[in-house]
């Protein structure tokens, strides 16, 4: 993202006005929902939580597209990936009240084999300006989800002792008896080891409810070894030696790639999947 922000010391009143709608605007909550279950945040969620406040300080923004970039892309094997449309657009912000401008540069990429790749582009070009330019947040903290508790496992139940025994008994067995029940605390490697077994869960259980087709007619459970780490190195944009040394982290990056039927060899870099994950 390029600007034509100076480095001068002059007051900007347009920049001022920007920044009290950072200040303004709250977390945007994600209502959009894959239909695998997923939510993010629409585009059209971001702008309706900015709009009125540039409007109220009578900010008006003004696209211009400078280039338009369809992209061919095919796998290893030589069968064709959904082709992507990538623009280039310089926004121009102006301040009505004080003739003050800013104009900023941001790329957006559509992946989309029939004519709705431009438009899509144009969606997440707008969509990540504001979301980076502003600092909104999506609430998508991994690290929120809540602790699970241990139940204790029911013991079978011994006969009654003797009414001597049982009262000789009781004294000792208060005291050491707990007072309530127990919250069992897992240790930061065992709670990272439990998120990584439920991603890779939702992984397989993904491929499964693809019965397998993955892009290009190849099927996962028919892919060799060396193809399924290709794959997983395809959306991790990074070379994988062996499933067993992902993480949680990669292997959610992997689910969202499927769920939302991403080409993984059509993007660049994981950035690109930022709004599904």
């Amino acid at each position: 993202m390029d600007s034509d922000l100076a480095n001068g010391t002059r007051p900007r009143p347009l920049i001022k006005k920007l920044a009290e709608v950072m200040g303004a605007v709250g977390a945007v909550e994600k209502t959009g929902r894959h239909s695998q279950g997923y939510a993010y945040a629409k585009e059209s969620d971001i702008v309706e939580a900015i709009r009125s406040h540039l409007s109220d300080r009578h900010v008006m923004v003004i696209p211009d597209v400078q280039s338009v970039e369809m992209i061919q892309r095919q796998y290893p094997d030589g069968k064709q990936a959904t082709p992507i449309t990538r623009v280039r657009v310089t926004w121009l912000l102006i301040d009505g009240e004080s003739g003050d401008e800013l104009s900023v540069s941001a790329f957006g990429d559509g992946m989309d084999s029939s004519d709705k790749g431009y438009y899509k582009a144009m969606t997440g070009c707008q969509k990540y300006l504001w979301m980076k330019m502003l600092h909104l947040p999506t609430h998508d903290d991994p690290e929120n989800e809540p602790q699970q508790q241990q139940q204790p496992t029911a013991k079978p139940t011994k006969k009654a002792a003797a009414p001597a025994k049982a009262a000789a008994a009781a004294p000792a067995a208060a005291a050491t008896r707990p007072a309530g029940p127990q919250q069992v605390h897992e240790t930061e490697g065992q709670k990272l080891t439990r998120m990584s077994k439920r991603w890779f869960a939702s992984f397989t259980e993904m491929t499964t409810k693809k019965k397998g087709v993955l892009w290009g007619g190849e099927r996962w459970h028919e892919m060799t070894v060396d193809q399924q780490r290709r794959f997983i190195g395809d959306c991790l944009k990074r070379d994988v030696t062996s499933k067993a040394d992902l993480t949680y982290e990669d292997w959610r990056i992997c689910v969202s790639v499927l769920a939302h039927d991403i080409d993984p060899a059509a993007y660049e870099t994981i950035g690109a999947t930022a709004d599904i994950l």
